[in-house]
C-alpha cells in the first residue's frame, strides 16, 4: 500500500510540473541523500548508514518561508523506512529547515526472525540548506543536518520466555542534494 502512495504522489508531483503555468502554487521536489550514523543498542552505537529518496510538493507560505510534503524510501542495512513527512523551511539563499512525520518500518532479513513484528515510529530532522538558483524554474539545495528515527521490533526466540522486545532508536548526520522544479 504504501509502495501505491510513492507513486500516486510523484504522479501528482508530474502532474503539477507539467502544468504550464508561469506561476505555480506547489513546486514539486525531490531529493537524495544520506545519513551516517545508525542504531543506539543497548548504549552503544552499531553503525548503520542510511540512503534515501523523496520526492514531494513545496508550498511557498511566505517570501522566505514554505511547508513541504514529503514521501520516499529510506533504506539501511537490514531495515526500511517509508516516510510521510512535513517540513517546514525558513530563508532565502541560506535555509534552515525542521520536518516531523511518520516512518513506516520494514525489515528485511525476514527469513532470520520467526514471528517478527518491525514497525516504525517518529521521523524528526533539522538542518540547514543552500540553495544554488540553476535556471529561473529549477533550484538546486545542498543540504546538512540531523535525522531521528524511531521504531519498535519484536521476535520470538528459541528459547521460551527470551522474547524479544525493543525500541529502537536512529540517529544521523545527514548530507544530500535537492531539486524544486
Amino acid at each position: 500500500m504504501s509502495i501505491r502512495f510513492i507513486f500516486t504522489l510523484f504522479l501528482l508531483v508530474l502532474a503539477i510540473q507539467i502544468n504550464g503555468q508561469e506561476e505555480r502554487a506547489f513546486l514539486p521536489t525531490i531529493e537524495i541523500g544520506a545519513g551516517l550514523g545508525g542504531q543506539f543498542y543497548l548504549n552503544y552505537l552499531e553503525s548503520n548508514p542510511m540512503y534515501w529518496v523523496r520526492t514531494g510538493i513545496n508550498y511557498p507560505s511566505g517570501e522566505k518561508s514554505s511547508f513541504s510534503l514529503l514521501a520516499g524510501v529510506e533504506g539501511l542495512r537490514n531495515e526500511t523506512f517509508v516516510p510521510l513527512i512535513v517540513r517546514y523551511t525558513y530563508g532565502q539563499t541560506n535555509k534552515f529547515y525542521t520536518h516531523f512525520g511518520y516512518a513506516f518500518g520494514l525489515w528485511s532479513d525476514v527469513d532470520l526472525i520467526r514471528e517478527y513484528d518491525f514497525s516504525g515510529g517518529a521521523a524528526i530532522g533539522a538542518g540547514y540548506q543552500r540553495s544554488i538558483l540553476m535556471r529561473p524554474k529549477l533550484e538546486l539545495l545542498l543540504t546538512a543536518g540531523y535525522e531521528f528515527r524511531t521504531a519498535h521490533l519484536e521476535f520470538e526466540t528459541s528459547q521460551p520466555g527470551s522474547d524479544v522486545n525493543s525500541d529502537l532508536e536512529y540517529h544521523f548526520f545527514s548530507i544530500g542534494i535537492k531539486a524544486m522544479l
